[in-house]
């Protein structure tokens, strides 16, 4: 075939002729040097090939544009760093067009889009990141850092103390709100209060009251066993007792993003509000985390002078929040691309010509 069609034989021509005959795809002189010259310049056919091959299903414009489009899409490089290299690309371009300035706005319009929606989502994230069981220790330790960084968790206090001080409060804690997930921590940290002060004989008997009260279905009736004070007293160290505290948040946690709230809030804002009662502080504490990872947004994280498992952290947050465009699914697209007509002002100008014919 390549003979046939005038080809310079050639491994990379080879492996081409083969995949367009294998999925018997139609083939011709100018779409197939345009292929190998398109596949030679992104150096990666395993990538490219399948690019090709949607292009002549979905009966794609076979031109380099719908091509690169394409496979930069399938290699899933996150939203974010798309749009970064792409005013970057229009700020090193040279004399600054009308149109690449437009661009620019439109391109910080989305960064400050953004930034809002970090500023009411980052903290969160950052304590999603501390107490998800899916998390590693790396994770977690970065996380736990991060919100020492926004003042969340007091600077220089370790995990442990932190533990230590919910369970130390959770005695004369009050404002508890009505929810099924921060009422059970809420009690586990009681539970693991009176521990501390002898209330129990060994850290068995409270392991098996803490999961009394998680596993209760009504957490009304979960209090504390009436029988603690007939045992025999011991004092139990803080040590043996933040591992539980520990799990205690982590069943929380889990129990607070699984649910809705009446008004379509995540739960979890409970949490956080439970974990730290200075509204004041978790206010700045958010704009802090939002400003983390919104530096994080226009600098990669590696290029900061953070630790590794903050870097982890931040490069996570990211690539989960600013994912690219899954565009095999309608939804998702038809969603983003609203959202751009509302940025671009598309909705207005429609508007405006309608109404210019009334």
């Amino acid at each position: 075939m390549i003979a046939h069609l005038g080809i310079k034989p050639e491994p990379a021509a080879t492996k081409l002729a083969e995949y367009l005959l294998t999925n018997r795809l139609p083939i011709t002189k100018e779409t197939f040097q345009s292929a190998l010259r398109w596949l030679k310049a992104a150096d990666a056919a395993e990538v490219g090939l399948p690019v090709i091959k949607t292009m002549f299903i979905q009966q794609l414009p076979f031109v380099k544009g719908v091509f690169d489009a394409l496979f930069t899409q399938s290699k899933g490089e996150p939203f974010h760093k798309l749009l970064s290299g792409f005013r970057q690309q229009l700020q090193d371009g040279g004399a600054v067009t009308r149109t690449a300035s437009k661009l620019m706005e439109v391109l910080d319009s989305l960064h400050v889009a953004k930034q809002n929606q970090l500023q009411q989502i980052g903290l969160q994230k950052l304590v999603t990141a501390w107490l998800n069981s899916d998390s590693t220790p790396e994770m977690k330790s970065g996380a736990f850092s991060l919100l020492q960084k926004t003042g969340f968790v007091p600077k220089g206090m370790t995990e442990s103390v932190f533990l230590e001080s919910l369970m130390d409060g959770a005695e004369v804690r009050s404002g508890i709100p009505k929810n099924s997930a921060i009422d059970k921590l809420h009690q586990g940290l009681q539970l693991l209060s009176a521990a501390k002060g002898g209330a129990f004989a060994q850290v068995e008997e409270i392991e098996m009251a803490i999961n009394r009260i998680l596993n209760s279905h009504d957490h009304e009736k979960a209090k504390l066993p009436i029988d603690i004070h007939s045992m025999q007293r011991k004092n139990i160290s803080a040590e043996k007792l933040t591992p539980l505290a520990f799990h205690l948040l982590q069943n929380a946690f889990a129990e607070a993003i699984a649910t809705k709230a009446v008004d379509g809030k995540i739960e979890a804002n409970d949490l956080i509000g439970y974990l730290n009662k200075d509204t004041e502080q978790v206010a700045e504490s958010k704009g802090k985390a939002a400003e983390l990872l919104f530096r994080s947004l226009n600098k990669p994280p590696e290029a900061q002078s953070t630790r590794i498992n903050e870097k982890l952290v931040l490069s996570h947050v990211l690539a989960a929040d600013f994912q690219t465009i899954d565009f095999t699914h309608g939804p998702s697209v038809a969603h983003q691309l609203k959202e751009m007509t509302k940025i671009l002002g598309l909705q207005l100008e429609h508007a405006l010509i309608n109404f210019s014919r009334r």
